[in-house]
């Protein structure tokens, strides 16, 4: 898609132009009844801006034009993109803010259930490919909640079940981002779970659940590792996915090469209208000041996997 490209080249404000340009003129007219088709064009953009402040407004956009219109249209039948939805909500709600997550008793109850969460391994394979394993998604929600857990001591027993969760997931993950030379076949892919199986190794040495020997990575250390990034920022992508001349500090990061469905070449900008911009401006400021108050809000029971 032209946002990744822009990306690539190291130009985020046309990056994230572009995402908005997808948010306001296409998935307003796309068919409601192409929930498949909609994830996939959300999900990129979901964790290019999950990092950046927007995970409520993403959540709320997930809401509206995957969830809602999967539960009007195929509530009696199963989608690819179902499994997704429900770890997805709840990262984006924690993301959004730790600890006011909501119904974390409920959470945590579901969450430690061995499968719940968890894609199947050729749903995994697919996303991967997409560039977000899914398996990486709810590692990192596993991630998440143990670390919310264990700042309020309440519950360590669970946390440490999470971790080794987490940890599992994240292994099998990788087994598809690296070759058994040990090259990083999917780096981008690769961007995005190394933050969060480095810390989940880091944490579950440090409570004694797991040794870093038992989830060690499957290739060399280089310069695609990182064990004291925080959990995928996209600060900590790799200088070799900078453009040459880009900023150091990771600003200019490529996160996502999943095609949205423009086209054109890579010098190709998309830019929204003023009023677009204007309505982006305006969602973000709502969404800035109200945290949880969406009408739009998940339905764990029609959305459980």
């Amino acid at each position: 898609g032209v946002h990744n490209r822009h990306l690539q080249l190291g130009d985020e404000d046309k990056a994230l132009e572009a995402c908005e340009y997808v948010l306001y003129d296409l998935m307003p007219v796309m068919d409601p009844k192409n929930v498949l088709n909609s994830c996939e064009m959300l999900l990129p953009i979901i964790y290019i801006y999950k990092t950046r402040g927007e995970e409520n407004r993403m959540k709320n956009l997930f809401q509206k034009y995957v969830i809602n219109n999967h539960n009007q249209y195929f509530k009696e039948k199963s989608s690819p993109c179902e499994p997704v939805f429900k770890p997805l909500m709840m990262l984006l709600s924690i993301c959004h803010d730790p600890k006011g997550f909501p119904n974390l008793t409920d959470a945590v109850e579901w969450l430690v259930g061995e499968e719940n969460g968890v894609a199947s391994d050729f749903l995994d394979s697919i996303y991967t490919k997409l560039c977000w394993s899914m398996f990486s998604l709810c590692a990192e929600l596993c991630l998440r909640v143990a670390k919310v857990l264990l700042d309020a001591n309440t519950d360590q027993r669970n946390a440490e079940t999470l971790i080794l969760k987490g940890l599992k997931l994240s292994k099998d993950a990788e087994k598809k981002m690296v070759n058994s030379k040990g090259t990083v076949t999917l780096p981008i892919a690769y961007a995005l779970h190394q933050p969060v199986y480095a810390e989940l190794r880091e944490l579950g040495a440090t409570l004694g659940v797991a040794s870093t020997d038992d989830f060690c990575p499957s290739h060399s250390p280089s310069e695609h590792d990182s064990t004291s990034s925080s959990i995928a920022d996209p600060k900590n992508l790799p200088s070799s996915y900078l453009r040459k001349g880009g900023s150091s500090d990771g600003s200019h990061s490529s996160l996502s090469r999943l095609s949205i469905g423009s086209r054109g070449s890579a010098g190709d900008t998309i830019t929204p209208s003023t009023a677009t911009m204007t309505r982006f401006e305006s969602e973000r400021a709502e969404s800035g000041t109200t945290s949880n108050s969406s009408g739009a809000s998940l339905d764990l029971d029609r959305t459980s996997v």
